[in-house]
């Protein structure tokens, strides 16, 4: 397996940073709450401290709260990551996904963006 180089430098590329905050906070629920209208107000802040973690290697989740759902006559717990850590791993898959969807077959395609399940 080839290793690929200068992932870092890709991950904390404003553009992909900036790009990862817009998709976290696409929609107006998203944009309204609490959280959201504080990302919003402090968005270059934010993006150059994820961007500064992530570079020096100390970024780390900082937890996540659950909640219970019921679906389907089933009950669920999910487990829900803050924003701002949402932000630096969709930046961060953002990137790696891009570097292994050269690798996979031409026949996988499950959970694979833009191929479907069969």
């Amino acid at each position: 397996m080839r290793r690929e180089g200068y992932i870092i430098e890709e991950i904390i590329e404003y553009s992909n940073m900036s790009e990862a905050f817009d998709s976290v906070l696409r929609g107006t629920g998203r944009k309204r709450s609490r959280q959201g209208r504080f990302l919003l107000a402090h968005r270059e802040k934010i993006i150059a401290e994820l961007t500064a973690s992530i570079a020096d290697g100390s970024f780390r989740l900082g937890g996540y709260h659950e909640r219970e759902i019921e679906e389907y006559g089933k009950k669920r717990i999910l487990q829900i990551l803050s924003m701002k850590d949402r932000i630096a791993v969709f930046a961060i898959m953002n990137v790696v996904d891009r570097h292994l969807q050269k690798r996979y077959i031409r026949t996988t395609g499950a959970s694979i963006k833009r191929r479907g399940t069969h």
